[in-house]
């Protein structure tokens, strides 16, 4: 164990920071590219409305819309990270310490887009102070998503909720790891039971410890096998 894996508050802000810089600097550009203006108009809600061709407009909309897509989804479901993440060295994962996939990193995208796009700067607040205070630093786009953001060290291994806090466990193993650990058949009968939330309920084998750790459901906790003992104890 090295600590909170999620324990990188002032890295999150910096890189949501840099990533909405980032954005915004792509809607300059795409402003003077295509020829939409910004205008003030007393009669819309917020103040002011685009102004320009149609098409343009249309144009704007779609590529600023496909580049958050790109990188809020398809990057953070399947690598872990936006550029900012990338440049802070901090990764979106799952309870298994991998990138979360593109369903759950929606998830986790449109909560914070909305907060931020309907409420502007007190919903940043909103959002940072649930980062800052809660103990595994998760905002509601993590909690809808299952999602955590972890220091890049910690991904590939189990994220452990603990009373303190979070810490990354063991590697989590996947069930080709299982395969190639006990062949085929013998994999059938450890991971025969289904799965819970993603957890295996039947032992699935640690590389690294050298024994067996499994999700107990009822008592919501991970366990590992004692060979000294000869029993299951609480990981640690």
């Amino acid at each position: 164990m090295a600590g909170d894996p999620s324990a990188v508050v002032f890295r999150r802000f910096a890189a949501a920071l840099l990533d909405y810089v980032i954005v915004g600097a792509l809607y300059l550009g795409g402003v003077s590219l295509v020829g939409v203006d910004l205008v003030a108009d007393p009669t819309n809600p917020g103040g002011y409305r685009w102004e320009g061709d149609t098409t343009s407009v249309a144009w704007f909309f779609f590529l600023t819309t496909g580049y958050w897509v790109l990188t809020a989804v398809v990057c953070q479901g399947l690598l872990g990270w936006t550029p900012g993440k990338l440049i802070w060295g901090i990764r979106l994962v799952g309870w298994d310490g991998r990138p979360p996939g593109l369903a759950r990193a929606f998830a986790h995208a449109i909560v914070v887009s909305l907060a931020i796009g309907v409420f502007g700067c007190l919903g940043a607040v909103v959002l940072l102070a649930f980062v800052a205070f809660n103990k595994v630093h998760r905002h509601p786009g993590d909690m809808l998503g299952g999602t955590y953001v972890v220091d890049a060290w910690s991904m590939g291994r189990v994220m452990i909720r603990t009373s303190q806090g979070l810490q990354a466990g063991p590697p989590a193993v996947t069930r080709s790891d299982v395969v190639d650990a006990f062949g085929a058949e013998r994999a059938a009968a450890i991971l025969a039971e289904p799965d819970v939330g993603g957890r295996p309920t039947q032992p699935v084998y640690d590389k690294q410890r050298d024994t067996y750790v499994v999700w107990r459901p009822k008592q919501e906790q991970w366990m590992e096998f004692d060979k000294a003992s000869n029993a299951w104890r609480p990981l640690t």
